[in-house]
């Protein structure tokens, strides 16, 4: 019995793509395999991609500057109905004041370089 397909190598005569063909190419089930094989190696580059938008890195500005909006007018408004300020003006100074003192660890609450507080950066 002759063996149909002639073993190459590298160093005989034959040359470099009928090595090749014999190693990739010698039996249907490594043919199957670099067939399912091909396709996942030509993805894989695109592998991390999305195409999910990323989020505004402003987001947690806008919701600081919010709370701060929000507690200010609450802390006034409770300075004014406790008569500890004359008026809603001196109110909202104070709350404004309280509000740098107790969330400083807020971006909104940071002295901006024009010295006002609450700047959004």
């Amino acid at each position: 019995m002759k063996n149909e397909s002639p073993v190459f190598s590298p160093f005989d005569n034959g040359t470099r793509a009928a090595f090749i063909r014999q190693i990739f190419f010698q039996s249907s089930m490594k043919r199957l395999l670099l067939l399912c094989l091909l396709p996942l190696f030509a993805l894989l580059p695109f592998a991390g991609c999305s195409s999910k938008p990323k989020p505004s890195p402003l987001i947690a500005t806008e919701v600081e500057q919010n709370f701060k909006d929000r507690w200010i007018a609450k802390r006034a408004a409770d300075l004014v109905a406790l008569k500890q300020a004359a008026d809603a003006d001196e109110a909202k100074r104070i709350a404004t004041e309280e509000f740098g003192k107790r969330f400083a660890a807020t971006t909104v609450a940071q002295p901006s370089e024009d010295g006002a507080a609450g700047q959004a950066r």
